[in-house]
């Protein structure tokens, strides 16, 4: 499962056959950074891609211990909960993914509308 997990369809993401042995692929889904990763044991984890200490691309990082390492400063993330080992309240999102017919799949919820971007009904017309 996933942190943060909120309710959503099934996104087709990629095939299988484009993630690496042991490494990440980078996919942006809904104006969305995705990291794919399959580990050396074939699990698959999805999590968000951006790094949130300084912005770094996590898919380009490497997978060591059950954590991917930011490739630009080596922040730590666990794969199964985006956890940093270091600091747990620092997490990126994780999101629920299964292989249908050779595909990688993932919830990935809708964005939130930001603030002030519905008409409100109190502005004039």
């Amino acid at each position: 499962m996933s942190n943060e997990q909120t309710a959503g369809d099934w996104i087709d993401l990629c095939s299988v056959d484009e993630l690496p042995s042991n490494g990440g692929k980078y996919v942006n889904h809904d104006k969305r950074s995705l990291a794919i990763f399959r580990t050396k044991d074939g699990e698959l984890r999805i999590l968000d891609d951006i790094c949130p200490h300084a912005g770094g691309s996590l898919s380009g990082g490497w997978i060591s211990d059950g954590c991917v390492y930011c490739p630009w400063h080596a922040w730590p993330f666990k794969l199964d909960n985006g956890e940093c080992p270091d600091n747990p309240s620092i997490k990126v999102r994780t999101y629920e993914a299964r292989i249908v017919e050779d595909r990688v799949q993932a919830i990935v919820p809708p964005r939130p509308t930001p603030p002030g971007a519905a008409a409100s009904r109190w502005s004039s017309t």
